[in-house]
């Protein structure tokens, strides 16, 4: 008689991950309906909100004007600052140039000159301190 021999355990096929930023096959979305449209009763309610924003749009900048220029808040100040400036200009574009690492814009100069200064401030200094640190020799007979 043959000898009973167990089945092999059932291994489940191992499904290679994709990592982060590509969950889907290439070509294929994750989304193929797109979103959804909206209704319009969503585009109605949208449209009242930005008109009730808009009306009000003078009185919110007086008082974001007020909060900038007269806030004992330092930090009331520099928000509401900052978010008129960057309503008004636009937000500052980080700009940077892989040209040896170094920004290539006239700024630059004027920060190796300030860096400069530093490092000749911070020497200075530090002689001063070996000076007063170093011990002095007074002979003692």
């Amino acid at each position: 008689m043959a000898e009973f021999q167990p089945a092999p355990p059932a291994v489940a096929p191992v499904k290679q991950r994709r990592g982060p930023g590509r969950p889907f096959p290439k070509g294929v979305s994750g989304n193929p309906g797109g979103r959804r449209k909206k209704t319009d009763e969503e585009r109605r309610i949208e449209f009242e909100l930005q008109q009730a924003c808009r009306g009000k749009a003078q009185a919110i900048f007086d008082s974001l004007l007020k909060i900038a220029l007269h806030s004992k808040n330092e930090h009331a100040c520099i928000a509401a600052g900052a978010f008129l400036i960057e309503r008004g200009y636009g937000k500052a574009v980080e700009r940077r140039e892989q040209r040896y690492g170094v920004l290539d814009d006239e700024p630059t100069a004027l920060l190796l000159e300030m860096r400069d200064a530093i490092l000749q401030k911070k020497e200075a200094l530090r002689q001063k301190l070996e000076k007063e640190r170093a011990p002095t020799d007074v002979g003692h007979d």
